[in-house]
């Protein structure tokens, strides 16, 4: 029951941010596409019948620019709300408020995987009361909150594994690294603080039998769709914009963001562009065009990367004017020095957290591993705040490693004295 009513609370929290914010916020000239962008536009190719495609609402063909699940998600929304309107933003955010919520479970799972059921205990209640996750999965229909939970699942089903686990007991962990990496490929990067959990006191024939049957589970979870891309798009890859996102990110126009006039939605040229090559193609040779001027531009592309870091982990600076999304900026009210001042304290007190973070089960490499690797391909491309969403569930249990540690030595110290 105690576990039910942490849930609840939680739901309750992003309603009443919801309630008091009036989140989502209203649409945008054009909702068709303003609502929820790529995602949004596929989702309503879905629904007239043209799969996976169109995704600038267009015409402009088959696409992987996003994983299967998050468009048909919406669709659903779309088609229970009976079109693109209020109803469907609203059944969406309380959709992605119960999926928020329900993060809960594995960070309780993950607390006991490692031997620490007071810190999953302490994490699911930050996390219940979380007020920037209380808002990011009520402001706009995205797929972090689900990311997120089926990427604490993931490290979670890998604690309860074991170092020492066998190929059997790593199946269920592998179909969850499936089942994110299908919503977002960033998290194939994590295989890496997978190995380094495994590994220790393992023979080369027992390591390659455990990547095997990890490896396994998740390629049979994602082999449906990455056939079907090779098919009909000519490559496996899960999606197919990262060149896309290294050409927006790295030009002569960025601040760590991205260049919008070099986007496909934007830009009329690059649209055309687009539509000519497909989707795979003009991947490719947005990747070529970034290559180039990185290989031009070493100093400005590490100072780019270094600025990326910090906005994701800290944000921007509160002194610099907010951009928005039609060019325009304003200055920082009230409300935005509030989430900026979240984001970075989370983000800064998690770094602390995880640098400290100790078991003795291995967790360091899960937890550890994961923040370093999880964000680095947002490092070479471009940031947008909301991109550290999916890390905010393990953000917030490494904070809560962090007050454990500090009341845990101002006891002994009492004590000493």
């Amino acid at each position: 029951m105690k576990v039910v009513g942490l849930v609840l609370v939680a739901f309750l929290a992003r309603v009443g941010m919801m309630v008091v914010l009036g989140l989502p916020p209203a649409f945008e000239p054009d909702p068709e596409w303003s609502w929820a962008y790529e995602q949004g536009a596929v989702a309503q190719a879905i629904l007239r019948g043209d799969g996976y495609s169109d995704a600038f609402a267009s015409a402009t063909g088959a696409t992987a620019w996003a994983g299967p699940t998050h468009p048909l998600f919406l669709a659903g929304a779309i088609y229970l709300a009976e079109g693109i309107n209020r109803d469907a933003q609203i059944l969406v955010a309380l959709l992605e408020a119960l999926i928020s919520a329900l993060i809960i479970l594995p960070l309780l799972s993950l607390g006991r995987g490692l031997g620490r059921p007071r810190l999953g205990l302490v994490a699911a209640i930050l996390w219940a009361l979380h007020p920037l996750a209380a808002y990011r999965c009520v402001s706009s229909p995205w797929d972090a909150p689900l990311v997120g939970l089926l990427l604490v699942s993931f490290l979670a089903s890998l604690a309860h594994a074991g170092r020492g686990a066998g190929p059997r007991a790593l199946i269920k962990p592998g179909v969850l690294l499936g089942l994110v990496a299908l919503v977002n490929p960033a998290a194939t990067a994590l295989l890496p603080a997978a190995v380094g959990f495994l590994i220790p006191g393992r023979t080369l024939g027992s390591m390659a039998g455990a990547l095997g049957a990890l490896l396994g589970a998740a390629l049979l979870v994602l082999s449906p769709w990455m056939i079907r891309n090779a098919l009909v798009l000519g490559s496996p890859a899960l999606k197919m914009n990262l060149g896309v996102e290294m050409l927006v990110g790295n030009n002569g126009a960025v601040d760590g963001n991205f260049n919008p006039q070099l986007h496909p939605s934007i830009s009329a040229s690059e649209l055309r562009l687009y539509r000519e090559m497909g989707e795979r193609a003009y991947g490719a040779e947005c990747m070529d065009r970034a290559q180039e001027w990185i290989v031009s531009h070493p100093r400005r592309f590490v100072a780019l990367c270094v600025r990326r870091v910090q906005l994701y982990w800290l944000g921007p600076s509160p002194f610099e004017p907010v951009r928005l999304s039609r060019g325009a900026t304003q200055v920082r009210d009230w409300k935005g020095w509030v989430k900026w001042g979240l984001h970075c304290g989370m983000g800064l007190l998690a770094l602390i957290g995880a640098c400290i973070y100790r078991d003795k089960r291995g967790g360091a490499w899960l937890i550890g591993g994961t923040l370093v690797l999880y964000p680095l391909v947002y490092y070479v491309t471009h940031v947008i705040e909301r991109y550290r969403s999916p890390l905010e569930p393990l953000l917030t249990f490494a904070v809560a490693a962090l007050i454990l540690s500090l009341i845990d030595r101002g006891l002994a110290a009492r004590n000493s004295d």
